[in-house]
């Protein structure tokens, strides 16, 4: 009876295609179809850092620029919150009828009282 009622559960769960999850640099640029991102810098990373006590948790800005079809199309800056919490709606960085591309995360996350160096920084980008 387990297994009948885990089958049929299994069976009448509708699938839901998974968001593949593209990694930037600072100054990389990702094109997907006729669209491409770049992250352009790092405007600034006041998240506290872990192992640290801060009256302020603080935020991490960076800049994104989309092209369409080699074009400059906009800019987007993106804000990622200390505690990772983020807007969905506010890192949208470029939607179609076939295609949605958001900011997801900003890694590292500053630890101790060692400066992240811009180079480090990834921005994921969630491709669906």
């Amino acid at each position: 009876m387990k297994y009948m009622l885990l089958l049929f559960l299994t069976v009448s769960i509708p699938s839901f295609s998974q968001s593949e999850i593209a990694q930037l640099g600072v100054g990389d640029i990702m094109d997907i179809d006729e669209v491409s991102i770049e992250f352009v810098e790092l405007i600034a990373d006041s998240r506290c850092p872990k192992e640290v006590n801060c009256i302020r948790a603080g935020e991490a800005e960076v800049l994104v620029a989309v092209y369409k079809n080699g074009e400059f199309s906009h800019e987007k800056t993106l804000i990622f919150h200390a505690n990772g919490m983020t807007k969905n709606n506010n890192m949208q960085l470029f939607a179609s009828n076939n295609l949605l591309l958001r900011g997801l995360t900003l890694s590292p996350h500053p630890k101790g009282l060692t400066k992240v160096r811009d180079e480090e920084y990834v921005l994921s980008v969630g491709i669906n």
